[in-house]
This record gives structure tokens, C-alpha cells and sequence, in this order.
């Protein structure tokens, strides 16, 4: 089986049964990624701040930040920022494990 990677390479993965019957939400092929109003909808389902998404994803606060916003200004402009799909995946993880009660 192919998927991609960060960088939109194709990688060879193989098909692990899963021992669960969790159900991840299915993701449309036309948006693969989470958006920045996405991110911040399901920090504000977990109740959580900017900076314990911070903490329990290992990233900076103001990582969290610009995710929310979709972009970054620094000395050479603004420029757009997306959500690598681990930390998309990260997030729905914590999801799913508050839905179970791990949280």
C-alpha cells in the first residue's frame, strides 16, 4: 500500500489489522489537511489552553499559534503556515483518547 509522506512522497506502508474497533474520521481527499480553525475547534472540544496542546504535542505555544492562524509574519513578510499531517494525526489522537477517558 502507498501513502505520502510530509513532502507529498509516495512511501511504501503495510496494512496493520487493528485490534480496536475505533472508527477515525475518514478525511476527504480534496482537503487533506487540517486547517488552523480546525486545530483550534478541537482544542476548544479538549478545553484545552494553547499551552497544555502545547506541552502534550512537544511543540512551542507559539507553534500552537500560528497553526491556529494559518500564517507567520516575520522580518521578510507574512508568509503561510500548514499543519504537518503527524501533528493533525497527534491531534485527533488526543481526541480520541479524551472520548475514552485516557484524559
Amino acid at each position: 500500500m502507498l501513502a505520502y509522506n510530509h513532502e507529498r512522497i509516495p512511501v511504501k506502508v503495510r496494512k496493520v489489522k487493528s485490534q480496536s474497533n475505533l472508527q477515525l474520521p475518514r478525511r476527504s481527499l480534496t482537503k487533506p489537511f487540517m486547517t488552523g480553525s480546525e486545530m483550534k475547534d478541537l482544542r476548544n472540544k479538549l478545553g484545552w489552553s494553547q499551552q497544555k496542546l502545547a506541552t502534550a504535542l512537544g511543540l512551542s505555544v507559539s507553534a500552537i499559534s500560528h497553526y491556529e492562524q494559518g500564517k507567520v509574519r516575520s522580518k521578510s513578510g507574512e508568509r503561510r503556515v500548514t499543519i504537518p499531517p503527524v501533528v493533525e494525526l497527534a491531534c485527533e489522537m488526543l481526541l480520541v483518547k479524551r472520548e475514552r477517558g485516557e484524559i
